[in-house]
């Protein structure tokens, strides 16, 4: 090969390892002030969309992380969250209860609940607490007396022959940090395709006291927990936000068009 080939080779090597340099000290620069390379870390390909915190960075996650990050990639807020169905708490609150098990919002910000039938035949119906504002499952569900709580939402049929509140959505501002609805065991942490084409994540786990019942959320984005991490309910962050899809949800009629967490209460198989 000619002298002339080899020289024009090696300067293109050598300029390629400069710039791998300094694309590596630009990175570990952000992760160090908390930047958006840490969100952008936590995607490490598609067999497993999200990785837990604490491995990608190799430190304990926490409230901060989780504010931290989703304050540097603060998007704008959801105005379009319908103002009367806009619920802002101090912190999270009782929103259902399901075979005894008391449940909190995943978040204390403005939130709209919404009730609709799960896909799942292993799924306990919720009692909801507060008052409904809307029931579109009329004549299958009749709600309960008012109680404190959020107001909440009963979803159309699906025709999916499941209770009418045996799901759950709620819709979040964008970049709302999620914490446990439970106090438990997180015992898996899945990812999978929504629909077959939107990839997503379900996060498990066991209430404390009640092995024959499994809390799942789903369309939670920016996993901060792992198999073996208790939880605090309202206190120990789940993800670092809801996730929002290229299409629109029930949910969506209420809320407007946004992020929403989706929950269950199944009996364990």
């Amino acid at each position: 090969m000619p002298e002339t080939s080899l020289s024009q080779r090696e300067r293109l090597r050598q300029r390629c390892a400069l710039l791998l340099v300094a694309i590596t000290i630009a990175v570990l620069a952000l992760v160090a002030a908390g930047g958006p390379a840490v969100a952008t870390l936590s995607l490490i390909g598609p067999s497993q969309p999200f990785a837990p915190m604490s491995t990608v960075l190799g430190v304990a996650a926490s409230a901060a992380d989780a504010a931290a990050v989703s304050a540097a990639w603060a998007l704008p807020d959801r105005s379009d969250l319908a103002p009367s169905r806009a619920q802002g708490f101090a912190a999270p609150q009782v929103f259902a209860h399901a075979s005894g098990v008391p449940l909190l919002t995943p978040s204390g910000q403005a939130a709209v609940v919404g009730y609709h039938q799960a896909a799942s035949h292993s799924a306990v119906p919720f009692e909801p607490q507060g008052a409904p504002f809307t029931n579109r499952n009329v004549p299958r569900y009749t709600p309960l007396p008012a109680s404190p709580g959020p107001d909440y939402a009963v979803l159309a049929d699906r025709r999916r022959g499941t209770h009418p509140t045996s799901a759950v959505d709620i819709a979040v501002p964008h970049n709302t940090p999620l914490t446990s609805p439970v106090t438990g065991t997180v015992v898996s942490v899945t990812p999978y395709l929504l629909y077959g084409r939107s990839p997503d994540l379900i996060v498990t786990v066991v209430p404390e006291g009640r092995p024959d019942l499994r809390l799942v959320m789903i369309h939670v984005n920016g996993n901060l927990v792992e198999p073996g991490q208790r939880v605090v309910a309202g206190q120990t962050p789940v993800a670092l936000t809801a996730m929002q899809f290229g299409f629109n949800s029930q949910i969506d009629e209420l809320a407007g068009p946004g992020p929403h967490v989706h929950i269950e209460m199944r009996r364990a198989e």
